[in-house]
């Protein structure tokens, strides 16, 4: 077996830690993600039967079963820790519970195992795999690394580093080939033993989530695309998930022209079909796209699907949920891509034929997402009356109640500060500079300056500032970016030791 044949020094530090320097399983979690409970901190011995008491008391399985609406999610936050400990983790999560990465979050090195474990049972013996990843959310991989007192390099130690190292290999390779187990790919397998402890394999683009099968969440609709580029890019990436994981890229002859050959609409079904010659070459699949409307007489879901045919044009398509990232180019990554603004089915059904132009602005984080634009304020909308529950004086709670994080501050005295309103700064803590700076920003907006923000003048400030904010989040993209990163010294025998996490 190719894992078998890797030499893999692995984390040694279970049993060494007791269950009182576990990390935290608490009730509650993001709710973008839509998260019930939140794993934070580093991962030791003590970790999976804390999570399997929670199932247990919380009814996870049975609330699952008998409630359509709950879905068990498990947020993640760790920079890792016990390798085997992660994959106890994964046996418990078995296809009871999701997994998400919440918005500036970190699931580094073991925590990536729980996090690539997240399924959900279907029916009988199969299940789904359930992973969320925000586009501003962090997912690493990387060899596991061998860690050791400083100074301890006895014949004892390295034997008990190796009989772990090969009782871990033992393991991964046992859940991969379990059933509704641990999922990782081949190749991101590959990725993941070939990158250094002192290093970390992000997942990057569009096209590394969707062969990695990793679900991208929240993602609202491009800025600006046109039809052709968009069906296009779902044609490949709807291929790039079926052939998933062939890591070679598909490519189309196609551009230039009108890729939509014809709109076919029907009582039950609307169908687009694409041009099918000189498209991916010889044994190609003809690309379309369906959209099925709510109906029983049908034999598919309600929904929008990407759908694939032989030249035959036989009666059982292969069908791809449509979802929103399948619109971006593969190589995009993930960072960049928009995450409000996002399109019902039978929206994306019209855009991609003709239907439908995409030329709104996305919506403010956090606001209203309507699938078309909150309109830019005019000039002269700072004197138009407000309606009078717009006019009401925002106070503390109000603010309280929007559950402002580090990062929403930081990116509120920005918007603030790029509006002619100075801040003083971006530190995330609303201090006088950043009250006063609301202040005068409410007096001009015509609402009574109290230095606070409820919901309604958050997205009319968002709505302000959006021209602004995305001309400096495109500067900033041009900067060198640092990334965090392990360091470490070799010791004798060629041992790492001292091992910090720094940003370089």
């Amino acid at each position: 077996m190719r894992i078998l044949a890797l030499i893999v020094l692995i984390v040694i530090s279970q049993g060494l830690l007791t269950a009182s320097d576990a990390a935290s399983i608490t009730l509650g979690g993001d709710p973008v993600m839509e998260c019930h409970a939140t794993l934070e901190g580093e991962i030791v011995t003590g970790d999976a039967q804390a999570l399997e008491t929670l199932i247990q008391k919380e009814s996870w399985t049975q609330r699952y079963y008998s409630d359509e609406g709950f879905v068990p999610r498990l947020c993640l936050h760790s920079p890792g820790g016990s390798y085997l400990e992660a994959l106890k983790l994964a046996e418990v999560i078995g296809s009871r519970v999701g997994t998400a990465i919440a918005e500036g979050k970190t699931c580094d090195s073991a925590c990536a195992l729980v996090f690539m474990s997240g399924r959900l049972h279907i029916v009988e013996d199969a299940s789904r795999i359930s992973r969320r990843l925000h586009p501003k959310g962090n997912l690493g991989f990387h060899a596991p690394g061998l860690v050791v007192d400083d100074g301890v390099y006895t014949k004892e130690a390295v034997d008990a580093a190796y009989k772990v190292a090969i009782k871990s290999l033992y393991e991964l390779s046992k859940m991969r080939t379990a059933q509704g187990r641990l999922d990782i790919p081949e190749d991101l397998l590959s990725e993941m033993l070939g990158t250094p402890p002192e290093e970390m394999r992000r997942v990057y683009n569009v096209n590394e989530a969707i062969v990695w099968e990793i679900e991208i969440y929240p993602v609202g609709a491009p800025k600006k695309i046109e039809r052709n580029d968009a069906i296009l890019n779902a044609c490949m990436n709807a291929m790039q998930f079926l052939w998933r994981r062939n890591g070679a890229g598909i490519y189309s002859s196609a551009g230039g022209g009108d890729f939509t050959l014809r709109v076919e609409r029907g009582a039950i079904e609307d169908n687009i079909f694409t041009d099918q010659g000189g498209w991916l070459a010889e044994g190609t699949f003809e690309c379309f796209v369906k959209h099925v409307k709510a109906d029983k007489s049908t034999r598919y879901s309600p929904g929008a699907y990407m759908g694939f045919r032989s030249g035959s044009r036989d009666q059982n398509p292969i069908l791809v949920d449509l979802r929103d990232i399948l619109f971006f180019d593969p190589s995009m990554p993930l960072k960049d891509l928009p995450v409000q603004g996002r399109l019902s089915d039978a929206e994306k059904f019209g855009f991609l034929a003709g239907e439908v132009q995409l030329t709104q602005k996305v919506a403010p984080r956090n606001g209203p997402k309507p699938s078309f634009a909150v309109p830019q304020a005019s000039p002269a909308a700072a004197t138009v009356p407000l309606p009078e529950t717009q006019r009401m004086l925002a106070t503390e709670d109000d603010e309280a109640l929007l559950n402002l994080s580090r990062d929403d501050r930081r990116e509120i005295q920005r918007r603030l500060t790029l509006l002619g309103f100075d801040t003083k700064g971006a530190d995330g803590a609303f201090g006088p500079n950043t009250r006063a700076a609301i202040m005068k920003w409410q007096g001009e907006r015509n609402f009574p300056p109290s230095g606070y923000l409820k919901a309604a003048q958050r997205v009319l400030l968002f709505s302000d500032s959006q021209e602004s904010y995305e001309a400096w989040q495109e500067e900033e993209a041009k900067k060198p970016k640092k990334r965090r990163v392990r360091v470490c010294q070799r010791g004798p025998l060629g041992l790492l030791i001292n091992c910090r996490m720094e940003w370089r």
